[in-house]
């Protein structure tokens, strides 16, 4: 079965500053093993496509098909639905999901327009909270807490396999768990949604203890993800927090005078 045929090639393994080249041999290799065709590499330390076909001799149909992005939210833009790996836990609540709940949540919200997207964080330190912001949920291998972390090509195979196995089953029964009637906003128009919220925040509360509107944005994000709004709704919410943001008087301009009202026009 080609790549193009399979509904797994609505799926996206994204890598985010991955720093050992050997690492990314590893996850092309795997890749081909269980049918995924898409990698997109986000600012790699270093990127030899010899040394990665040396590591997966039969991932050139991969390694031909890599795209390569310069910062995680252009290689995001575009998808619908994205998946974070981490093993920490975080102050701000997100659905945690194991790589076989995850499987098929994916298969089913990825599309031609808007693929699913896995977020693997780099090898030294994982994905940050930056990072983690653009995700709908987190994605937790349960191994053992005292020794709980896995090199990034052991954590790809284990979510390859259980990505190959949903969709293998999808296959034979012909049916799968199915995205909302409308997909998800892309990541681009969730990012204007964001900013529009932002700008309405600071607005609000243009004078605020440090800190304390990046925790509110943090959690009104993981809010706002776990919804799903889709592209109307996205861009619906965008343009009201922008109106609310334009609405609200300007902080640096100060208070009229208690009197002004009763001045003569000139």
């Amino acid at each position: 079965m080609s790549f193009v045929d399979q509904p797994l090639t609505n799926i996206v393994l994204v890598l985010d500053r991955p720093r050992d080249p050997v690492n990314v041999g590893a996850v092309v290799r795997l890749m081909g093993n269980f049918g995924l065709p898409r990698l997109r590499l986000v600012d790699p330390a270093a990127f030899d496509p010899d040394q990665v076909l040396r590591l997966a001799r039969r991932g050139q149909a991969v390694l031909d098909a890599v795209e390569h992005f310069p910062t995680l939210p252009e290689a995001l833009a575009d998808c619908g639905y994205v998946v974070g790996t981490t093993r920490r836990t975080r102050a701000v609540a997100r659905p945690v999901l194991s790589p076989e709940d995850a499987a098929p949540l994916l298969l089913a919200s990825g599309d031609e327009k808007r693929p699913a997207a896995v977020l693997f964080g780099p090898e030294d330190f994982g994905l940050d909270n930056a990072a983690l912001d653009r995700c709908h949920a987190i994605l937790t291998i349960p191994a053992v807490p005292e020794d709980a972390s896995l090199n990034l090509a052991q954590a790809a195979l284990l979510v390859a396999y259980e990505l190959r196995l949903a969709s293998l089953k999808s296959a034979d029964t012909g049916s799968a768990e199915t995205a909302s009637p409308e997909s998800s906003a892309p990541g681009a128009d969730l990012e204007d949604m964001f900013s529009g919220l932002r700008a309405m925040l600071d607005a609000m509360h243009p004078i605020s203890i440090p800190g304390r509107t990046e925790q509110a944005m943090a959690r009104l994000r993981a809010l706002l993800m776990r919804a799903r709004p889709t592209e109307a709704e996205a861009r619906l919410l965008t343009g009201i927090f922008q109106h609310v943001a334009h609405a609200l008087p300007d902080p640096s301009a100060g208070r009229p005078p208690d009197d002004a009202a009763s001045m003569p026009a000139d």
